[in-house]
């Protein structure tokens, strides 16, 4: 496969002593720039029976990708609003009290203050679009069971060429 294509396989699922369940699909360890869709995310597994799911891995994708990419379980994430909280609460209530004394500094001391929280939110240097580096990767396809926790790992090898 080349950058900036994608490719279709068939992913087969298979069980095996009369294990059934609804198997959840995934990818992990993409390389930046590469993402992997499933057509039917989680298949429903049958005893000694085979499920098949289409699989599409994009290498054009410079937004997403990488080992982020697979889906994580739920837990507690930073959020900026607790940061900006506190600085929008001292700033109302001090452009509430001097909103006639100095409003002119007051004014150019938010804008300072949200302006710099602008570049700490977003970072100082340019926008990073990442690309997928030609070479061979190793992907890892996951079914999960719904009901039994089971985790299951098939190796892809990924042979990226210019």
């Amino acid at each position: 496969m080349t950058v900036a294509e994608n490719s279709t396989i068939t992913v087969n699922v298979t069980s095996v002593g009369g294990f059934t369940d609804t198997v959840a699909l995934g990818c992990a360890a993409l390389p930046a720039g590469v993402t992997c869709t499933f057509a039917n995310p989680s298949v429903k597994l049958a005893a000694n029976g085979t499920s098949t799911s289409q699989l599409t891995i994009d290498t054009n994708s410079p937004l997403s990708g990488g080992p982020a990419a697979m889906n994580a379980g739920k837990g507690r994430g930073f959020s900026l609003a607790g940061v900006f909280l506190p600085f929008g609460v001292i700033f109302g209530f001090a452009f509430f009290r001097l909103r006639r004394r100095s409003a002119s500094l007051l004014t150019m001391a938010l804008v300072a203050v949200l302006s710099l929280g602008a570049l700490m939110a977003t970072g100082c240097n340019s926008f990073g679009a990442s690309t997928v580096t030609p070479g061979n990767y190793t992907v890892e396809i996951t079914g999960t069971g719904s009901q039994s926790n089971t985790i299951h790992y098939a190796i892809l090898t990924l042979n990226i060429t210019k």
